[in-house]
């Protein structure tokens, strides 16, 4: 495994064209396509999950890997195609019997440690100190989960939800972590749709180091979790959920709600839970009235009727509220539901993973083709969001000013320009449409996500 990024990139190109020519800068770019990884890594990453048993003839894992990666994002998978993919790749002829043979579980283990050690390597090329109000923290880590449909004929495999005549679908679930800080993802589990994101909530304490800071949303809540964040002298920040019961350090139950209409706001030290009795930090801030409202209708004209919510919890929504263990010193209220908002971030990802990436779509695919092909396209992503889309945001900003938009990068990558790109390792020459089709557009009344980021890492 490459651990520096002088290893991986090759000699410095300059931008061609008059907008960059008075600047002279420079724009490190890959020089091949190597997911990340070092072909040696990828070898013993391919003998570990038993892919590979001894020297290959035509079919070098390697190859295979960056075949499958490339055939990830074709409109159609089929095994012929394959084939030739990896024939070009390879300067042989190989027949898609030979592919059917590999397409095995061990296939599954081999493109999955080859996605987390990708996702290790390009993380650690990417280390950055915090700064602004980040300052005090390593890293800043959100946790979410999307929904990936599938082919209902499918669903004896990968069941999903049922509907009301009782016919089940086909789902994945995918846990995703992601660290804001530097705009790297960190960890991918692909989890039946039955394990829901409170299930998953312990899922990302392996990963916590001192300092962390954790946001998630309000599924992942659990004290004990938060409990555990805490001894490991990490953070985190979530909204409240109206179920925890909240209590003085004397003991007596603490009425939210009437402090809440009584003052306005809170930024308080309670104890959250009738067993747990955490010490947390509660904050509070009122929302515009039409929000509220807008909050209160979507909740009492929700499709779950098991929500069912009382006259307190409609009342509730008229705040943002939010727990944390972050102290006053570092940030203020106001800072703590500005910072929230960078939680957002994780769902625009999931939105170019689904509309540009199409990583929920299949064509006729068998279960192992599901798995491969959902590990190999998240390979591909990971590729995109730190090899490409970090270092190009940085560029366009430092030559222009302007904030590279995620989902406009995304939609122009996805456009088959990428594979041919990884493999050429030559793409300086379109810097330049990206710079006029992929950054933000000006807009006076609302910034952008580049904007807010720009000023909290700004901010002390």
């Amino acid at each position: 495994m490459q651990d520096h990024a002088t290893e991986r990139l090759g000699p410095q190109e300059k931008i061609s064209g008059r907008d960059f020519a008075s600047k002279d800068k420079t724009l490190p770019l890959p020089s091949t396509f190597r997911l990340g990884l070092a072909p040696e890594e990828i070898r013993k990453i391919a003998l570990r999950s038993g892919f590979m048993k001894r020297r290959p003839r035509k079919i070098h894992p390697t190859a295979f890997l960056q075949a499958l990666v490339i055939m990830s994002v074709m409109p159609v998978f089929s095994l012929r195609a394959f084939a030739i993919q990896l024939g070009i790749l390879t300067h042989n002829t190989v027949s898609k019997v030979a592919i059917f043979l590999r397409l095995k579980p061990k296939a599954i283990t081999f493109v999955r440690e080859a996605l987390f050690s990708s996702v290790s390597a390009t993380s650690r090329l990417r280390e950055e100190i915090g700064k602004g109000v980040f300052a005090f923290f390593h890293r800043v880590l959100l946790q979410d989960s999307t929904n990936l449909s599938l082919p209902p004929k499918l669903a004896s495999c990968f069941p999903g939800a049922r509907n009301r005549s009782g016919k089940t679908s086909a789902s994945v679930k995918l846990q995703t972590i992601y660290n804001a800080l530097n705009d790297t993802l960190v960890s991918f589990q692909l989890t039946p749709y039955g394990c829901n994101d409170q299930c998953a909530s312990p899922s990302i304490l392996h990963l916590i180091q001192e300092r962390d800071l954790v946001i998630r949303d309000l599924g992942y809540s659990s004290l004990r979790v938060f409990r555990t964040i805490g001894e490991k002298k990490a953070f985190y920040l979530s909204r409240y959920s109206h179920k925890i019961a909240l209590f003085h350090d004397t003991g007596k139950r603490f009425d939210l709600l009437g402090s809440l209409r009584r003052y306005g706001t809170l930024d308080d030290t309670l104890l959250a839970g009738s067993q747990e009795r955490l010490p947390v930090r509660v904050v509070a801030i009122p929302v515009p009235e039409h929000v509220a409202g807008e909050r209160r209708r979507k909740l009492l004209h929700n499709r779950d009727r098991r929500l069912n919510p009382n006259p307190t919890h409609l009342a509730l929504l008229g705040w943002e509220i939010f727990l944390t263990n972050v102290p006053q010193n570092i940030w203020d209220a106001k800072t703590v539901c500005l910072i929230y908002g960078v939680r957002w971030r994780i769902e625009i990802i999931f939105k170019s993973w689904k509309s540009h990436f199409k990583i929920h779509t299949f064509h006729h695919p068998t279960p192992t083709e599901v798995e491969l092909l959902i590990y190999a396209r998240l390979i591909y992503i990971t590729l995109f969001h730190s090899c490409f889309f970090t270092q190009l945001a940085a560029f366009v900003y430092e030559q222009t000013g302007q904030h590279l938009s995620l989902l406009k990068a995304a939609d122009f990558f996805s456009q088959r320009i990428l594979p041919g790109l990884l493999i050429a390792g030559n793409y300086h020459l379109i810097v330049q449409q990206i710079i006029k089709h992929c950054t933000y557009e000006k807009r006076k009344k609302r910034k952008n996500y580049g904007q807010i980021l720009q000023i909290l890492l700004e901010n002390s």
